[in-house]
């Protein structure tokens, strides 16, 4: 669908601009000032594009003005059937070039590149606001912009000739009325004939309602384009990070590459793999597993790149693969009798997700959650099996680990400003029209919402450790969550999609704990596919989420589990 939000006040602006620098054109090409002092002027306007970072609308306007200027000045000079032009003229042309050439220089490489993203070739025949709209409609937009220069050129002559022609009255009507992005240059400069600021007017009467509305049409066309342009702001130019030396995630990457082929498979069929398999894999991986723990103790910070090869250059399998190796290496710990060896290492997927997101963008904030979840999944497949004191070691570190969550606004402003360093003016221009850019809203969104879901499944995590100790130790569960605090959880934790505390609703023998969700709504405890991201979520749902009565079934496997004693 057309995106009219943003297409329409970025088609009036056009059209705006199209006739400032028609006018100007016009003036440069007629008017009886000194072509310099016009063409000073024009710069003077299309500068301000430059500072923005506008590179391919500065083109497309100068190429108007360029056309518009040469036609009349062939016209005036096959009337006056000469052309005057001085040595001081070719020391002016001289000037003018070299401002050229040093708009030219400051356009950065890819500009120039045949078929590049955002290059003058691929500017000439698309927009990026009109392939923002999509739809089909926007395909014949696009074409038309694609000659938009030549169009401009052709409109702006029109209104000339309309304007200031003797014969053929009804043909330049008709002109006017089959090209209405000239309609604005044809009534200012009837208008300006009419006040006398053009040749001369008929009555006094007529020259001072000339003149008045004279006035508002400029108001009219000039303001919005230079409100706009306040707007907008420079071309922003990041700092570079400093990162760290060594940096843990050149260290953690290091790590993943080496990691075996077929991990997946292995850690996807873990109950299944027997002793000896997760134990020949453990040892085939031994020094890249040391080597990403040595990474892990290391300061940490993405590299990021303000440029489109970023996103294509980052690599998010790697540390996946290095996370299933941890949970391989963990189920063998567990199934050795080692929890607390095996709790050690999920939670070194949880610092590993920090530390291949850390300073980074939402793409590396995505992969990093991925990784989070794969030590959280771990732990809560093993919460049955860890006794009191073995659950409240975990609540603690998962309590501090929480703590230390990046802030994703931190991420949201880097996305956002790479987004703008990347596609430049266009998404910029959006904002300066108070229109979302929608790619960059999508993703933030997705990203917030995937945060919000990690974050919930680790208070469920952390809550649901704490009631396996209470229940251990007192033989009952609390009546609610705040019986957890202090000697238990520090605080109740919070629904990050709610603010509140989690929903914990107490059975007879059994009890619900769960988040709102990335809907909002409390369910009652259903769970709908988790790949709907709909629905109340839960850490593990039980067998009938629906039904509080038959979590019965869960509190029996709980009991025949006998506590694990505390090792190390």
């Amino acid at each position: 669908m057309v995106n009219w939000e943003l297409f329409i006040p970025v088609a009036v602006l056009a059209v705006l601009i199209h006739t400032v620098v028609g006018l100007l054109a016009i003036w440069i090409g007629l008017g009886r000032t000194h072509w310099f002092v016009g063409t000073a002027v024009l710069g003077g306007l299309l500068g301000a594009g430059v500072l923005v970072g506008a590179y391919e609308p500065v083109a497309v306007f100068f190429l108007q003005a360029v056309i518009v200027v040469a036609v009349l000045w062939t016209y005036r000079a096959v009337r006056r059937r000469h052309v005057r032009f001085s040595l001081g003229d070719l020391l002016l042309v001289a000037v003018i070039v070299s401002a050229v050439a040093a708009f030219l220089a400051r356009v950065p490489v890819e500009k120039w590149l045949p078929g590049g993203e955002g290059s003058f070739l691929a500017f000439a025949v698309d927009w990026y606001p009109v392939r923002m709209m999509g739809g089909p409609g926007s395909q014949v937009i696009a074409v038309l912009y694609g000659c938009r220069a030549v169009a401009f050129s052709l409109s702006t002559l029109i209104a000339a000739w309309a304007a200031f022609g003797k014969r053929w009255p009804i043909a330049r009507g008709l002109a006017v009325l089959l090209v209405p992005i000239s309609l604005l240059t044809f009534a200012w400069l009837r208008l300006a004939c009419r006040s006398g600021w053009i040749g001369s007017a008929a009555s006094s009467q007529r020259r001072g309602a000339a003149r008045a509305g004279l006035v508002v049409l400029s108001l009219v066309i000039a303001v919005p384009p230079l409100a706009v342009g306040s707007r907008q702001g420079l071309q922003p130019s990041p700092v570079p990070a400093l990162l760290p030396s060594p940096n843990g995630y050149d260290t953690i990457l290091a790590a993943a590459g080496r990691i075996s082929p077929g991990v997946y498979r292995l850690s996807d069929q873990l109950d299944a793999a027997s002793d000896a398999e997760l134990r020949r894999f453990v040892e085939q991986n031994r020094a890249a597993l040391d080597l990403a723990r040595r990474g892990l103790a290391q300061p940490s910070q993405v590299p990021v790149t303000y440029t489109f090869a970023h996103g294509s250059a980052t690599n998010l399998t790697a540390p996946r693969d290095l996370a299933w190796a941890f949970l391989v290496e963990a189920q063998l710990a567990a199934r050795e009798g080692d929890l607390n060896k095996a709790a050690a290492i999920h939670c070194g997927s949880l610092r590993l997700g920090q530390s291949i997101s850390r300073g980074g963008l939402l793409i590396e904030l995505l992969a990093g959650l991925g990784v989070q979840r794969i030590g959280i999944d771990g732990m809560g497949q093993m919460r049955a099996k860890l006794d009191a004191s073995q659950c409240r070691h975990l609540v603690f570190e998962i309590h501090s680990f929480d703590r230390c969550q990046p802030d994703f606004n931190e991420f949201s402003e880097r996305e956002r400003l790479w987004v703008e360093c990347v596609m430049g003016w266009a998404v910029r221009l959006g904002r300066a029209l108070g229109v979302e850019f929608r790619e960059l809203a999508t993703a933030n969104r997705t990203a917030a919402d995937a945060a919000d879901r990690l974050r919930a499944r680790l208070r469920l995590l952390e809550c649901e450790l704490a009631l396996r100790a209470y229940r251990l130790e007192k033989g009952r569960l609390p009546e609610r969550l705040g019986e957890l605090v202090p000697d238990y959880v520090p605080e109740v934790p919070l629904d990050p999609f709610s603010g509140r505390p989690l929903v914990y609703r107490k059975t007879k023998d059994e009890y619900l704990l769960y988040s709102l969700g990335a809907d909002r709504i409390d369910g009652g405890g259903v769970q709908v596919e988790p790949w709907q991201f709909e629905g109340d979520l839960f850490l593990d749902p039980p067998a009938s989420s629906a039904n509080p009565a038959d979590l019965n079934q869960q509190e029996e496997r709980w009991s025949t589990t006998a506590p694990t004693a505390v090792g190390g």
